[in-house]
């Protein structure tokens, strides 16, 4: 990271983590390969997603972690929310605002 001090890393359990974050954001990364805290975050984070803003989801295409993809296609169809898989080598999925 070239900038550090413009990047906000949380270890914890999410949404638990974000409760004193008070921002919006231009891109968000979600990588936790399970579907709720994948659901969570989509929930969490594209209310605060500026508009043009992208939220990149790692391994959304992986057979190991079909949880990932659920999580994706229910948040897209309960918030209208489109999105465009990719075709990198974890199979990953942005969300654009």
């Amino acid at each position: 990271m070239p900038y550090p001090e413009n990047c906000i890393i949380k270890k914890g359990y999410f949404p638990d983590t974000a409760k004193d974050i008070d921002e919006c954001f231009a891109f968000v990364s979600i990588n936790t390969d399970l579907y709720e805290p994948i659901y969570q975050g989509l929930c969490w984070f594209y209310p605060r997603l500026l508009r043009g803003g992208y939220i990149f989801v790692h391994d959304y295409n992986c057979i190991q972690y079909r949880g990932i993809k659920e999580a994706g296609f229910r948040f897209s169809r309960e918030n209208n929310a489109p999105f465009f898989p990719l075709s990198d080598a974890g199979g990953s999925v942005i969300f654009m605002k």
